[in-house]
């Protein structure tokens, strides 16, 4: 997880054992025992949410692109849509001349 050889994991507990004291040291692994797995708890329900989420919205995208398909080839011979078209920028150009 941290990527520590045992010869620095040693001189870590050597080094807590020498600051926090042999009477304190069990209740203070144990105590970073319990945060690190709440943490490692919250991270993996955060990855889970993250996967719903994308689950949900690749479904949702494959609805509307189905859809869609579906749309296009139950109507093969529709005509399309005439929308006015805006004048184009030379009348404009050629008006202010």
């Amino acid at each position: 997880m941290f990527d520590i050889g045992f010869g620095e994991m040693v001189l870590l507990a050597a080094i807590a054992l020498i600051a926090i004291g042999p009477k304190q040291l069990p209740e203070v692994a144990r105590t970073v025992g319990r945060v690190l797995r709440e943490l490692k708890k919250a991270m993996g329900e955060v990855t889970d949410t993250v996967a719903n989420a994308h689950s949900v919205t690749n479904n949702t995208i494959q609805k509307i692109q189905d859809d869609v398909t579906k749309s296009i080839i139950s109507a093969p011979d529709a005509k399309p849509v005439v929308t006015a078209t805006p004048p184009s920028a030379t009348t404009t150009e050629e008006k202010n001349s």
